[in-house]
C-alpha cells in the first residue's frame, strides 16, 4: 500500500511540474553589415532531434522578432533573406527567456548575381505582402510596372498595354520608397532598381478614400551616376501608342530628374449601337434603334515633369517637382436612326475635350527623433479645359442640340502628417489634408460666368500594432466638404471608421477580417440646376438636392504564402445605403422624359473569390496563376428591384527560358450592378513575347488575341424609358503591337527618402457641366 501511494505522489508531482513550466520568449533583431534593419526576413525554430518546424515567423520593420515556445531542449534556429548568406544558431537546455540580441546578415554575392534565386521571395506580414523579385521576373520586366504584372499579386488586374491597374474594380495607388507617383512615374523605373515591392491589400484610410490597394516600390540603394531609360510601345498597323523617355542624374546628397511621356489613339472603326424605349402615361411607345457605322476617335496625352531632390539620410528630405500636362480627345458618332421601324435617316454627334495643366508640388520630411517623423505636401496648379457637344438628327438639317463650355480652375492642396512609433510593435499616426479649388466657368446656354468654390478637408488618425501572432489596424477619418455656387451653398460632414485583424498560425498562413464604413459625396456636375435636351425625347437635368451616403464593406478570409504557391479565398459584403443612381421620370409639363439622379434605395453585395499562384513548374519555367468570382447584386430604388448573378475568372502565365519570355492574360467580363445600370466592362486579353540582350528589350505583342474588337457596354433597366448601348472599336481585335525599351545607367549615389505624401490636382474643371453623353 505504501508502494502505491508513493507512485500516486510521484504521478502528481510530475503531472504539477509540467503545467508548472512556462513558456519562453526568444527575442531578437536581424540587421545587414551596415546595421540597418531587415524587414521581412524569416526566422525559423527547428526541433534539433528530427527537425521538423516548431514556428516560423517574419521581422518586422525594425528586423525585431519575437517568438513564444515551451522551454527547449535541442533545438536550432534559422534565418533567411533574399541575397544573404543563411543564419543558423543552436539552442540547447533553453529554459528561460533569451535575447538573441543582433544577429547580423553578411550579402551573398552569388545569389545577388542572379545565379541561384528561383522564384522570388514572398513574405505575408501582418497587413502586407513583401515581395522580393526574382531574377528570371526581373530579366523578362523593362520597367517596373512590368515587373507588377510579372508577380501575379493576388486581387491586382494589370493592363500592361493600357499602363493601368485595379484592385477588385477599385483603385490602385502607386508610390515609390512611400512616395505617391503616377503610373508615368512607375514606368520610369527599369525593373533592376526594384529591391522588394511592398502590396498593401487593405491599406486604411492613410491613403484616403476609394484606395483599394497600395503598391510601393522600394529601390535599391544607388551609386553615383546618370541614368537614361525609354520605353516604347506601338502598334504595327493602328494608331496606339504608349512612349516614354526619362533621365535621372545624381550628385552628392541631390537628384535632379527629366521626364517626358506620352501615348495616343486614332482609330478609324469605332461604333456605338444605342437602343431606347420611351412608354408614355398615355399609352405611346416610342423604340428608337441607333445602328451605328463606323467613325473616328482620337485622343493624345502628354505630360513633362522635372524634379530635384535633396535627402540629408535620416534627416531630411526636400523635393520638388513641376509637371506640365495636356490631353485632348475627339468622339464621332454617326448611326442610322429607326423610330418603331421606321427609318428617320441619320443622327449624328460629336463632342471633343481639352485640358492644360501646370502645376508645382512640394514636400519635405524632417526625422524630428529615431521614432518620429513629420511630412508636409503642398501643392498648386492651374486647369484651363474646354468641352464640346453638338448633336443632329438630319444630316443636312441644323443640329437638333449642342453645348460648349470653358473654365479655368485654380487649386491649392496642403496636407500635414505626423508619425510616432512608440512602440517596436505600435505606432500611431495623424494627418490632415485640404483642397481648394476656385473655378470660373461659362456655358453656351447661360449668359455670364458661373463662380464655383469647393473645399475639401480631410482629417485621420491610426493606430496599429501587433500581440504575439494578433494584429490590430484600427483608424477614424472624418471629412467636411463645402461647395458653393450661383448662391447656393452645400456642407457636407462624415466619419469613416475603419478596423482590420488578423490572426497568424503560422509563418505562411493567416486569417483576416476588416470593416469599412465609407461615405461618398456626390459629383459636383451632378448637383448643376442645368437642363440640356439629349433628343426629342429625352433631357438630362442635375438635382442639387443630392447629399453624401454611406457603404458598409465587411471582408474576411484565408491567405497562405508559400515559396512557390499561393493561395487566397476571401468573402465579401457590401451595403450601400441610398446610393446615388440614375433616376428616369416623366415630366407630364414638357411631355419629355429626364435623366436625373437621385439618392434611392439601397445596393446588397454577396461575393467570393478564390486566387490560386503555382511558381517553378516545368523544371522552374512556367508560372500560373488563377482568380474565380463569385458576385450577387441586389438593388432596390423608387419602383424596382433587381438581382444579378456574375462569375467571373482571369488567367494568367509566364513563361521563361534563358532571354525569352512569354506571357498571356486573359478574363471574362465581370458585370456589376448598381441601381438600375448594369456595366458590362471589356474582355482583357494579351499576349507577348520578347526577347532580351543586356538592357535592350525586344517584343511583339498582340491586343484581344481571342476577340474581333474591343466592346464595353451598359443597360439601363428602366420600366418608363430603357436604355442600352454598346461601344466597339475593331481595330483593337487581334491588335499586333511592338515594343522597344532600352536604358543605360552608370550608377547611381543618391539613396531615395522616404516621401510618403504627394498630391495632385489634375482633375478636369467645368465641375458644374451635366452629363450628356
Amino acid at each position: 500500500m505504501k508502494r502505491r501511494y508513493q507512485i500516486l505522489i510521484c504521478f502528481l508531482l510530475s503531472f504539477l511540474s509540467v503545467f508548472a513550466q512556462k513558456g519562453i520568449l526568444l527575442s531578437g533583431i536581424v540587421l545587414d553589415a551596415e546595421s540597418k534593419p531587415l524587414e521581412g526576413a524569416n526566422v525559423a525554430l527547428y526541433d534539433g532531434s528530427d527537425s521538423s518546424l516548431v514556428v516560423g515567423i517574419a521581422t518586422g520593420k525594425e528586423g525585431v522578432f519575437r517568438i513564444e515556445c515551451a522551454p527547449l531542449s535541442r533545438s536550432y534556429l534559422h534565418v533567411s533573406f533574399l541575397g544573404y548568406k543563411e543564419q543558423t544558431q543552436g539552442l540547447i537546455n533553453v529554459r528561460e527567456n533569451l535575447d538573441l540580441g543582433k544577429i547580423m546578415m553578411l550579402k551573398d554575392e552569388i545569389q545577388m548575381e542572379g545565379v541561384e534565386v528561383v522564384a522570388s521571395q514572398q513574405t505575408r506580414l501582418f497587413d502586407r505582402v513583401i515581395v522580393y523579385p526574382a531574377v528570371d521576373q526581373v530579366k523578362v520586366s523593362p520597367t517596373s510596372f512590368d515587373l507588377l504584372s510579372n508577380m501575379m499579386l493576388p486581387g491586382l488586374d494589370v493592363n500592361v498595354v493600357e499602363r493601368t491597374a485595379k484592385y477588385m474594380d477599385k483603385t490602385v495607388e502607386f508610390r515609390v520608397n512611400g512616395r505617391k507617383v503616377t503610373v508615368q512615374e512607375v514606368d520610369a523605373l527599369t525593373s533592376n532598381e526594384i529591391e522588394k515591392v511592398e502590396y498593401i491589400d487593405s491599406p486604411g484610410l492613410e491613403y484616403g478614400p476609394g484606395v483599394g490597394a497600395v503598391v510601393n516600390y522600394v529601390t535599391k540603394e544607388p551609386v553615383s551616376g546618370f541614368i537614361l531609360s525609354t520605353n516604347l510601345m506601338n502598334a504595327l498597323y493602328v494608331g496606339f501608342g504608349n512612349d516614354n523617355v526619362n533621365m535621372r542624374w545624381n550628385h552628392k546628397d541631390s537628384e535632379f530628374g527629366l521626364s517626358y511621356q506620352t501615348s495616343f489613339r486614332k482609330y478609324r472603326k469605332r461604333s456605338n449601337d444605342r437602343t431606347e424605349g420611351y412608354y408614355f402615361p398615355d399609352g405611346r411607345e416610342i423604340v428608337r434603334e441607333y445602328v451605328g457605322e463606323d467613325t473616328p476617335f482620337k485622343s493624345q496625352y502628354h505630360a513633362v515633369a522635372l524634379s530635384y531632390n535633396l535627402l540629408k539620410k535620416d534627416d531630411y528630405m526636400f523635393s520638388v517637382i513641376g509637371r506640365f500636362t495636356y490631353d485632348y480627345s475627339y468622339r464621332n458618332y454617326l448611326t442610322n436612326l429607326y423610330e418603331n421601324k421606321s427609318s428617320l435617316g441619320r443622327q449624328s454627334s460629336f463632342d471633343d475635350k481639352r485640358n492644360l495643366l501646370p502645376e508645382l508640388d512640394l514636400y519635405f520630411s524632417k526625422q524630428l527623433t529615431p521614432k518620429q517623423s513629420l511630412s508636409v505636401n503642398v501643392v498648386g496648379g492651374y486647369n484651363d479645359s474646354e468641352f464640346g457637344y453638338w448633336y443632329r438628327e438630319k444630316a443636312d438639317g441644323d443640329y437638333f442640340t449642342s453645348f460648349t463650355a470653358e473654365g479655368s480652375r485654380y487649386n491649392l492642396i496642403g496636407e500635414v502628417k505626423y508619425q510616432n512609433n512608440f512602440h517596436e510593435n505600435h505606432k500611431v499616426l495623424f494627418g490632415a489634408r485640404d483642397k481648394l479649388f476656385l473655378e470660373d466657368d461659362h456655358y453656351s446656354s447661360e449668359t455670364g460666368t458661373r463662380e464655383t468654390d469647393n473645399n475639401d478637408f480631410y482629417f485621420y488618425g491610426d493606430v496599429s500594432g501587433k500581440f504575439n501572432k494578433f494584429f490590430y489596424h484600427a483608424a477614424l477619418a472624418g471629412t467636411a466638404s463645402s461647395y458653393r455656387q450661383v448662391g447656393r451653398d452645400f456642407t457636407f460632414w462624415s466619419f469613416e471608421p475603419f478596423v482590420y485583424l488578423s490572426y497568424r498560425p503560422s509563418s505562411r498562413s493567416m486569417f483576416f477580417a476588416q470593416l469599412n464604413v465609407m461615405s461618398t459625396d456626390p459629383v459636383v456636375s451632378n448637383m448643376n440646376d442645368v437642363t440640356q435636351m439629349i433628343n426629342p425625347y429625352l433631357l438630362s437635368r442635375g438635382n442639387p438636392d443630392l447629399s453624401p451616403y454611406t457603404t458598409y464593406e465587411v471582408l474576411g478570409g484565408y491567405d497562405y504564402t508559400g515559396k512557390r504557391l499561393t493561395f487566397e479565398l476571401m468573402g465579401a459584403y457590401e451595403h450601400r445605403h441610398e446610393p446615388i443612381t440614375d433616376h428616369i421620370y416623366y415630366d407630364d409639363q414638357e411631355d419629355v422624359f429626364v435623366n436625373s439622379y437621385l439618392n434611392q434605395g439601397a445596393m446588397k453585395r454577396y461575393g467570393i473569390t478564390a486566387f490560386g499562384k503555382y511558381m517553378g513548374l516545368f523544371n522552374k519555367i512556367l508560372t500560373l496563376s488563377a482568380r474565380l468570382r463569385y458576385n450577387h447584386y441586389e438593388t432596390t430604388g423608387l419602383g424596382y428591384r433587381h438581382h444579378l448573378n456574375v462569375f467571373s475568372a482571369q488567367l494568367e502565365a509566364l513563361a521563361t527560358y534563358k532571354d525569352f519570355s512569354f506571357s498571356i492574360t486573359g478574363n471574362t467580363r465581370n458585370k456589376s450592378l448598381l441601381g438600375e445600370r448594369l456595366s458590362y466592362p471589356e474582355l482583357y486579353s494579351t499576349t507577348l513575347i520578347q526577347y532580351r540582350k543586356d538592357n535592350c528589350f525586344i517584343g511583339l505583342g498582340m491586343y484581344y488575341p481571342f476577340a474581333k474588337q474591343w466592346d464595353a457596354g451598359t443597360d439601363v433597366l428602366s420600366a418608363i424609358a430603357p436604355q442600352k448601348s454598346w461601344t466597339k472599336i475593331k481595330e483593337n481585335g487581334r491588335m499586333l503591337f511592338v515594343r522597344f525599351s532600352w536604358s543605360f545607367s552608370t550608377g547611381r549615389k543618391y539613396q531615395g527618402g522616404q516621401k510618403n505624401l504627394n498630391n495632385q490636382g489634375g482633375r478636369s474643371s467645368l465641375s458644374s457641366m451635366p452629363v450628356i453623353d
